[in-house]
């Protein structure tokens, strides 16, 4: 019976309801939709088998204001007995394992599994997707009221509102991941290795870089449409129908002569609709434990949006950390410091806030201040912090191989580019191992507890007591036994066979990402896809595309498989897996495609990526033999007085005989950092790939979202001061802004202009240098991506071949160059994550 009740949250609002009710059909059908909401979500609360639905129904919502604020205290003050009593008998009665499934069950199963096409229409998911990118595009400035902090303080309340009590949130098990760099790609790791040993999972991250339900996965896959839907209205619904409520007591209070309310007033009033980042978070919530307890997940692995302490992933596991089976911090760095701090112990102590009493914290090698700054947290809450060991000292257990592969090593088997991801992947292993000892040891005592004719409560007191917490034991999942035997391998650093397959396929889309370009007409074109963002993690990008370059275009004898398939098996494959030889080197070319948001200086972060690079072996100067004239400037000066020429290899890596021939500074599709889900704004592609000379060929996809084109009045201001950051950088001369009364060419000649715009918007033209790539000069704004991705492709077809780094200058030409010279043009795509999801949205390559 209980059973059938937790599916009652699956149901879906009706077509067209939700649009009548929702601004379009008036006030009506809007009270008629609320009431609908205010059912499913009521109907949503049941904890246990016993507990009243009533009962939940209405600490849920909190009919009234004094309500909501004792709710929201009883949430804070929670204890863990208290929280997960209930909830783990429930656990402890669902893997008593009931072994028959029920037919609400079976129908939750066809509906999960059900073509999006036939349950929910384009124009009823574009609703959805509005309603978020509206959400999305007003968020306020974090410390602005109402703000960051603000919305921490409020998250119990948003989550009592939707019926997501204390208890019900505890019948989740949580691992949670903090830091600066590298939290995503090790949370995806983490899912991707419990995935692979037998669990149901659960995983939440942000942001999304095409489909807003890239944020919220179960068992690896997006949710169908028509479920995310449907957790979306239940979410929906009951927090704008309390939120009015709170208006109208604001309104109330203020013709009273009162004020408004605030968390630290004790007062209600203002809540609210929560952020765009909490409403996403309860949402997610809402839709794992929406599901039957044979479809939830059994172990969520929760991504921190930014900091910890104060983030609305932490109010979700709660002060207690009842339901947490372990915390971890991944590289710490500066970022988000107007939040954070700044410095890195002050940034150190806010990612601490994931730290619970009593449970385990792993964190990757910090700076030695960082550490000190976690370690004393985890002193002060008292939990046990630790630094698992490297990849690199594993080995690899029986049958943990591969025969299709040559990897012989734990760290060859990660499935995602660069160092840095192993890193990552060995705080994955160590946290996925940490889980897996919690489960087998509750599963075991759990097991033996009902084997012997204990009753609910006795067999969930024995999994609690083995685990050292109260875990909650879902039907299925692997034995107790299995999962015992994995966790001691890897205290022994033996990589379990399951573990090295879930690192073998791991995919992260838009980091350290490399995919084929198949829209262009003959030349090459590949992608290194990689959203980084702040100074470190630009250091980090730029190691891992020349440690690809040399894979892919210097005849290395290092290749990322045997088959040359791309090191990251998200999206799409690489077949430049057999490189090429030195002679060949002139066929290559690098370019730099790169945009960052308003919030971030280029000033820090692209002298950081000029430095990087060259450290790496990049060569940002044209050497000799590509100018065509016979002039070298292999000795130029950058503002910060390094030098930016092949001589500085001396003290880098081995130079890479591929030039870095461009930089394009584009605008994104995505516009102020909104990324919203395919669908909303269709046909506008067309509109955006006309704005220049160019466009793209009929055959290749065009994107489902994109704004307006750049035009005539376009602002790319912002743009053309990356230009002059980067030409200040490469020691070319500043280039100054000129008005111009008509949209600049998209095609300037190469021989009389080193940085220009392409495309429609204001002009920013010097004489240096030009670039060997016909189209593209050596610096350049291009009017839209569109335009810019169709100028490369160009490009590649047409370029002038280059000699290998060090070769003497040639002599010019005696004839022109031959017409349609295919090369292979390597373009580094980073600076932001809203670039890298629109490059893939342009591609055809959105994350599945």
């Amino acid at each position: 019976m209980w059973a059938s009740a937790l599916l009652r949250p699956c149901l879906l609002v009706p077509r067209g309801l939700a649009r009548r009710g929702l601004g379009l059909g008036g006030p009506a059908p809007l009270a008629a939709a609320r009431g609908l909401f205010n059912n499913t979500a009521a109907n949503a609360t049941p904890a246990t088998p016993a507990t009243s639905h009533a009962t939940h129904s209405h600490a849920g919502h909190g009919a009234t204001s004094s309500a909501g604020l004792n709710s929201r205290h009883l949430s804070h003050s929670s204890s863990c007995s208290a929280g997960a009593g209930s909830s783990s008998g429930r656990g402890a009665d669902d893997a008593t394992y009931t072994t028959t499934t029920t037919t609400a069950a079976t129908a939750a199963t066809a509906t999960a599994n059900r073509n999006d096409a036939g349950t929910i229409s384009d124009a009823e998911w574009a609703e959805v997707v509005e309603l978020l990118g509206a959400m999305a595009a007003t968020k306020g400035r974090p410390n602005a009221p109402g703000g960051w902090r603000d919305a921490y303080e409020y998250m119990p309340v948003h989550l009592q509102r939707v019926g997501l009590t204390p208890e019900r949130l505890a019948s989740l098990n949580f691992i949670h991941v903090a830091g600066t760099k590298g939290k995503g790609s090790t949370c995806a790791m983490v899912e991707s290795l419990l995935r692979a040993a037998g669990y149901r999972t659960g995983l939440y991250t942000s942001p999304h870089l095409v489909d807003v339900r890239e944020r919220l996965r179960l068992d690896g896959r997006m949710l169908p449409r028509a479920e995310f839907a449907a957790s979306f209205w239940r979410v929906y619904g009951a927090l704008s129908t309390a939120a009015a409520r709170d208006a109208q007591a604001a309104a109330t209070a203020a013709a009273a002569g009162g004020g408004g309310g605030s968390p630290a007033s004790g007062q209600v009033a203002a809540v609210g609709m929560p952020s765009f980042f909490s409403f996403m978070t309860i949402m997610a919530m809402d839709a794992f434990l929406a599901r039957p307890p044979e479809l939830r997940p059994q172990v969520v692995v929760l991504e921190v949006g930014i900091g910890g302490r104060l983030d609305a992933t932490n109010a979700v596991v709660g002060p207690r950390g009842c339901s947490l089976a372990a915390a971890a911090v991944t590289s710490l760095g500066f970022d988000h410091m107007e939040l954070l701090g700044d410095t890195l112990p002050k940034i150190a102590r806010e990612k601490a806030g994931v730290m619970k009493p009593g449970r385990p914290v792993l964190a990757v090698p910090q700076p030695e201040e960082a550490m000190a700054a976690l370690q004393e947290v985890a002193d002060r809450v008292g939990a046990s912090l630790s630094v698992p060991p490297p990849l690199e000292r594993y080995s690899l257990a029986a049958g943990a191989g591969s025969s299709s592969s040559s990897s012989s090593s734990a760290p060859d088997l990660v499935g995602l580019g660069g160092e840095h991801m192993r890193l990552n992947a060995s705080l994955a292993v160590a946290l996925a191992a940490e889980w897996e000892r919690q489960y087998g040891a509750a599963a075991t005592a759990a097991a033996a507890a009902a084997a012997s004719g204990a009753g609910a409560g006795a067999v969930a007191a024995a999994a609690a007591a083995a685990a050292g917490r109260a875990l909650v034991l879902l039907p299925g999942g692997p034995k107790g036994a299995d999962a015992t035997a994995r966790a001691a391998a890897v205290s022994r650093l033996q990589l379990p066979a399951e573990y090295a397959g879930g690192l073998r396929s791991v995919s992260w889309p838009g980091r350290s990402q490399v995919i084929e370009d198949a829209g262009g007409s003959g030349g090459r074109l590949t992608l290194y896809l990689d959203g980084a963002h702040t100074p470190e993690s630009m250091a980090t990008c730029a190691a891992w595309f020349a440690s690809e370059l040399r894979k892919r275009a210097c005849g290395s004898s290092t290749t990322s498989s045997s088959s040359g398939s791309t090191s990251n098996s998200s999206g799409g494959s690489s077949s430049g897996g057999s490189g090429s030889s030195s002679g060949e080197a002139g066929r290559h070319a690098a370019v730099l495609l790169f945009n960052c948001m308003r919030d971030r200086d280029p000033a820090t972060l692209l002298p950081a990526l000029a430095a990087s690079l060259q450290q790496a072996g990049v060569q940002l100067q044209p050497h000799p033999a590509a100018s065509g004239a016979g002039t070298s400037s292999s000795t130029s000066s950058s503002s910060n007085g390094s030098s930016s020429s092949s001589s500085s290899s001396s003290n880098a890596d081995a130079a890479i005989a591929v030039e870095l021939a461009a930089a394009v500074f584009t605008p994104m599709l995505s516009g102020g950092g909104v990324l919203l889900g395919p669908g909303a704004g269709a046909g506008a592609g067309a509109a955006a790939a006309g704005a220049g000379t160019a466009s793209a060929p009929a055959s290749h996809p065009q994107p489902s979202v994109l704004p307006q084109a750049a035009s005539p009045s376009a602002d790319l201001s912002w743009q053309e001061r990356m230009l002059c950051v980067w030409s200040q950088e490469l020691g070319l001369s500043e280039p100054a802004a000129q008005p111009s009364a008509s949209p600049a060419s998209s095609s300037p000649s190469p021989s009389s202009s080193a940085s220009s715009c392409l495309g429609p918007g204001s002009t920013t033209t010097t004489t240096t240098r030009a670039s060997r790539l016909p189209g593209l000069p050596r610096v350049a704004v291009a009017g839209s991506l569109p335009v810019a991705l169709e100028l490369l492709r160009a490009a590649a077809v047409a370029a002038r071949p280059a000699g290998p780094v060090g070769s003497p200058a040639a002599p010019p030409a005696a004839t022109p160059p031959p017409p349609h010279l295919h090369v292979h043009l390597h373009v580094l795509v980073t600076g932001s994550l809203y670039l890298v999801g629109d490059v893939l949205r342009l591609l055809g390559r959105a994350p599945e």
